[in-house]
């Protein structure tokens, strides 16, 4: 339990505490730096508080036995890497402050089934999601403009997507290799598909053009 004067968690503060199990961080931090918590293998609980505006680049990168982490309100920005192979991860819903996600943020949480993702989103950062293969539902809100390479490269059980109309760009192997899904309609307003986007997707039957 950290005391309630502190506003700043500096890079790596608990960079590889092995035998930590559980944090609660006081109201009043706004940052945590980057690699606070990474390779904390044994983490399970974390506490956020409402006042936390910013989680900095892989804080929580390898914490293999995090399974439910609540985002506050407050957030503004998830770094990149941020829960990059927290690999008993369920569930995440980011809050409508944050307009970007950084690339690599959920990298490999294989275990992730449910994402909601914020009204105030932008851009999706390349990779974000890449091999997240429980996700099996996925939907982007109005607002995003981009979605960047690789973002659900090998999310193998993948099976719905909903794209929204302010879509203007797919990267490169965005949903490649996402062999449950079936049916995909791009936008009237992309401009840009670039290559791969789809490739491997073995089970895709029905595809709409704009």
């Amino acid at each position: 339990e950290l005391p309630s004067s502190l506003k700043v968690i500096g890079t790596a503060v608990f960079q590889y505490c092995e035998s930590l199990r559980s944090i609660k961080i006081a109201e009043g931090v706004e940052i945590i730096g980057e690699s606070s918590f990474l390779g904390c293998r044994q983490l399970e609980h974390v506490e956020l508080p409402s006042s936390l505006r910013q989680i900095g680049e892989r804080v929580f990168f390898n914490c293999k036995q995090l399974e439910h982490v609540e985002l506050p309100s407050s957030l503004k920005e998830i770094g990149e890497a941020a829960f990059r192979g927290c690999k008993s991860l369920r569930a995440i819903r980011i809050p409508d402050g944050v307009e970007r996600l950084e690339g690599a943020a959920f990298l490999v949480c294989d275990q992730l089934e449910y994402v909601e993702l914020p009204n105030g989103l932008r851009e999706i950062g390349e990779r974000a999601f890449c091999g997240c293969g429980s996700l099996r539902s996925i939907k982007i809100p109005e607002g995003v403009k981009m979605i960047g390479s690789c973002t659900f490269y090998r999310c193998e059980q993948l099976e719905h997507v909903e794209l929204p109309g302010s879509l203007r760009e797919i990267g490169r192997e965005v949903f490649r290799f996402c062999r449950s899904l079936r049916v995909i309609k791009i936008p009237d307003g992309v401009e840009i598909l670039e290559e791969c986007a789809f490739g491997g997707c073995e089970q895709l039957e029905h595809v709409e053009l704009p």
